[in-house]
């Protein structure tokens, strides 16, 4: 008969197992045209165009690519490329953590505690909207 401590163990294994398929299964999604779009928008942000680089993050964000959700909200959280509004990056860290983004998880939650409650319910609503509409409506 397995000790408690053992079963916890085995239970967190599992638990750890599953949110790793998860995240693979969330990879693996990405077109690649969501590829190529990111791998545009990295080229130009290298270049510091960020204006650029938001145009094509935008693209591939709203393909489903969480590394490009997670731009975004690093990109709204210091205004590159894109006005600054944590609202959005809080909404883009959202959605990048829905995909698998652990990062995305801790920076939403950090931004989290210096946001007013009015601010978060906002970024969460419109997270909401943008996963129904499948991206078309963020």
């Amino acid at each position: 008969m397995k000790t408690y401590q053992q079963f916890c163990v085995s239970v967190i294994c599992v638990f750890a197992l599953v949110a790793c398929s998860q995240k693979v299964s969330n990879l693996n999604s990405v077109t690649p045209i969501a590829q190529a779009d990111f791998a545009n928008a990295q080229q130009a942000y290298s270049k510091g165009d960020f204006r650029n680089a938001a145009t094509w993050m935008f693209r591939a964000a709203e393909q489903g690519h969480p590394e490009a959700q997670h731009y975004l909200g690093l990109m709204f959280d210091t205004g590159r490329g894109v006005p600054q509004n944590f609202v959005s990056s809080y909404m883009w860290f959202s959605l990048a953590e829905t995909n698998g983004s652990s990062a995305s998880h801790n920076l939403k939650h950090n931004m989290a505690r210096s946001m007013e409650p009015e601010q978060l319910a906002e970024a969460q609503i419109r997270a909401e909207r943008c996963l129904r509409s499948k991206y078309q409506e963020c």
